[in-house]
C-alpha cells in the first residue's frame, strides 16, 4: 500500500510541475500581438523565380493584399513566426573584431519587409524601420533587438554601427539603423537571444516567403480573398500554412498540453487506485479487528478514539509513502527540468500541494472504514466471536 501512495505522490507532483510550466508559458510576453493576424507562405523559387522576379512578386502581392477590405497592414518575412524554424550564424561588429577572436558571437536572423514590425506589433525602440528603398541597389542595413544592443553596446546607441555575418572574413558593411523590442520567433519558450533583421529586398537568393495581414475583423474571413490574390498573380503558385497567428501560437504549445493531460490523467488514475487500495486495506483491517474494537468500546473507548486507530494506520501509509515518494518525485523533477519552463524541481509549493492532495485522497478513502469502526456495537462484536 505504501508503494501505491509513493507512486501517486510522484505522479501528482509531476502533474503539478507540468501544469505550472504550461501556465508560465501562457503568461510569456511574446513581444508581438498575434490577435487579428493571419499568415501564409509561398515558395516562388520552386516555380523558377529568380531574385529580381521574386522581389517584384513580393511587392506586387503586398500591394494587392493591402487593398483587401478589412486589411489594416501587411508585411512579409523569410522565416515564419512561431513555426519552430530559425536561422542563425556568427557575426562581427566593426571595431570589436579583436574581441570576437576570443568570443564567439551568434545571433538569430530573419529577412523582413518594410512595416514588418508594425504589422506584427513589435515596438521600435530607436532608429527607423526598413523602407522600400532598402533594396538590392541600396547600402546594406539591419535592425537589431534589445538583447543584442544591450549585450554588445552597453550604455551606447548601436545606431550607425556596422556589422557583418561570418567571423572576420570581410569588413563589416551592414549598418544598424534601428532597434526593436525582443520578440519570440521560433517558439514561446525560447530565450531572448541576439537577433538581427535585414531587408527582404536585399536577399541574395530566392527563398520561401511568409506574408502577414493584420485585419480589422476575424482574420479567417480573408482566407479566400488571399488565395484569389495569389492566383491573380500566378495561378500555378501554391500557398501553404494559411493560418491565424494566434492559432500558430496555440499549436506551438500542443506538446506541453499533451504532457499536462497525460500526467494529470495518470495522477488522477493513481489517486483513484490508491484510494481504492486504502479503502480495501482499512476495511479488511476493521473487519479483522472487530473483536478488539468491541473490547475497547466495552472498556470505555469512545468513537473518537476508535476513529483515531484508523487515522493512525492512514498516517503510517502517508509517512512511509511520503518518505519514499518525495525523493522519487524530486529525482523525476530533475530529470524533466530541461523541458519545464520557469519551474524548478525544488518547487516547494508544488511538493506541498502534492502532499496535501495525497493526504486528502487517503483521508477520504479512510473515512468510511473509520466511520464503520466507530459505530461498532461492543456486545455484537463480542458475541460474534
Amino acid at each position: 500500500m505504501t508503494a501505491q501512495v509513493a507512486l501517486t505522490l510522484v505522479l501528482l507532483v509531476a502533474a503539478g510541475l507540468f501544469v505550472r510550466s504550461l501556465g508560465n508559458l501562457g503568461r510569456v510576453a511574446l513581444g508581438f500581438r498575434p490577435d487579428h493576424l493571419i499568415g501564409f507562405s509561398v515558395a516562388p523559387q520552386l516555380n523558377g523565380y529568380d531574385g529580381p522576379r521574386m522581389a517584384a512578386f513580393d511587392r506586387q502581392l503586398l500591394d494587392r493584399l493591402k487593398a483587401l477590405p478589412g486589411a489594416r497592414s501587411v508585411a512579409a518575412a523569410h522565416i515564419a513566426t512561431m513555426s519552430g524554424n530559425t536561422n542563425g550564424g556568427d557575426f562581427v561588429i566593426e571595431g570589436q573584431e579583436a574581441e570576437s577572436d576570443r568570443e564567439e558571437r551568434n545571433a538569430h536572423y530573419n529577412l523582413v519587409s518594410p512595416d514588418y514590425f508594425g504589422t506584427l506589433g513589435i515596438s521600435l525602440v530607436a532608429g527607423r524601420d526598413f523602407s522600400w528603398t532598402d533594396d538590392a541597389s541600396a547600402p546594406k542595413v539591419a535592425v537589431v533587438n534589445e538583447t543584442l544592443a544591450r549585450r554588445y553596446f552597453a550604455g551606447k546607441s548601436p545606431i550607425g554601427a556596422r556589422l557583418s555575418f561570418g567571423r572576420n572574413n570581410h569588413k563589416p558593411d551592414i549598418e544598424i539603423v534601428g532597434v526593436v523590442r525582443n520578440a519570440k520567433s521560433a517558439a514561446v519558450d525560447e530565450d531572448d537571444s541576439p537577433f538581427i533583421y535585414t531587408p527582404l529586398l536585399q536577399r541574395s537568393d530566392p527563398a520561401d516567403v511568409t506574408f502577414y495581414l493584420r485585419t480589422e475583423t476575424d482574420p479567417r474571413t480573408l482566407a479566400a480573398p488571399i488565395r484569389e490574390e495569389v492566383r491573380a498573380i500566378d495561378a500555378q503558385l501554391p500557398i501553404f500554412d494559411l493560418i491565424p497567428l494566434q492559432t500558430r501560437v496555440e499549436d506551438s504549445l500542443v506538446t506541453q498540453r499533451v504532457i499536462v493531460l497525460l500526467s494529470g490523467a495518470f495522477g488522477i488514475l493513481a489517486a483513484i487506485l490508491a484510494a481504492l487500495g486504502i479503502y480495501g486495506v482499512l476495511s479488511y483491517a476493521v473487519a479483522a479487528r472487530r473483536r478488539e474494537i468491541g473490547v475497547r468500546m466495552a472498556l470505555g473507548a469512545d468513537p473518537r478514539s476508535v476513529r483515531r486507530l484508523i487515522w493512525n494506520e492512514v498516517a503510517k501509509f502517508l509517512l512511509v509513502g511520503g518518505a519514499v515518494g518525495l525523493p522519487c518525485a524530486y529525482a523525476l523533477g530533475r530529470a524533466v527540468e530541461s523541458i519545464l519552463f520557469g519551474v524548478k524541481a525544488t518547487d516547494v509549493e508544488i511538493f506541498a500541494v502534492g502532499v496535501l492532495l495525497m493526504a486528502a485522497v487517503a483521508l477520504a478513502a479512510a473515512w468510511p472504514p473509520a466511520f464503520r469502526a466507530a459505530r461498532t456495537d461492543a456486545i455484537d462484536a463480542l458475541r460474534s466471536e
